[in-house]
């Protein structure tokens, strides 16, 4: 039988992203390494998005960053890209991770201890107790 999420087709290759864009309703994307490199856009990314947001596509970030979400999209706004383009928000391993513990740990009788290590270097860091 076939899955319906596997074409027969390995891979096709498009000029351009907004060749697809008609396919789809929304599109979950990485944040690093597809829209930006830590420091910079990536060449076309901001365009990108501006058209696809003009195009009503929901667009939604999916991150391993260690910071919320709220962050990440702050992050993205110092990049140059519009905080209103993501309507469908972000999801990060952070703030799912953060969700998880309290969660998990953090309805018991007795109170219990952890420690947080993280990367210090990152302006998008926030303070533990923001969480």
């Amino acid at each position: 039988m076939r899955s319906r999420f596997f074409s027969s087709v390995a891979f096709a290759l498009h000029s351009s992203f907004l060749e697809i864009a008609n396919r789809y309703d929304g599109f979950i994307l990485d944040q690093y390494g597809v829209l930006h490199n830590g420091v910079s856009p990536l060449p076309g990314a901001i365009d990108t998005l501006e058209k696809l947001h003009a195009l009503n596509k929901k667009l939604i970030i999916l991150s391993n960053t260690s910071s919320p979400a709220k962050s990440a999209i702050a992050k993205l706004a110092k990049l140059g890209f519009d905080p209103k383009w993501f309507q469908g928000g972000a999801v990060t391993s952070g703030e799912e991770s953060s969700r998880y513990i309290e969660r998990t740990y953090g309805s018991s009788e007795k109170p219990l201890k952890a420690i947080w290590f993280t990367y210090a270097g990152s302006i998008s860091t926030p303070p533990p107790l923001d969480f």
